[in-house]
């Protein structure tokens, strides 16, 4: 787990657009405990896929998300 927020942080340095890389590395941060970083990210997951923000707002159990 250790090494999924580096890899998703690269995946997103490669695609800006990925919402996927920031909602995987959301859970991992969730994970971590690094609950502000980790609704940055569902946030921004969500800004970029507003269509799958249930699926989001799912694998965000203990965040708080906001606009």
């Amino acid at each position: 787990m250790e090494d999924a927020i580096p890899y998703f942080t690269a995946q997103i340095n490669i695609n800006q657009n990925d919402w996927d890389a920031y909602l995987r590395r959301a859970e991992a941060e969730d994970a971590q405990n690094q609950r502000e970083v980790a609704i940055a990210d569902y946030t921004a997951a969500i800004k970029l896929h507003p269509g799958g923000g249930k699926k989001i707002q799912t694998a965000a159990p203990s965040a708080t998300l906001h606009d």
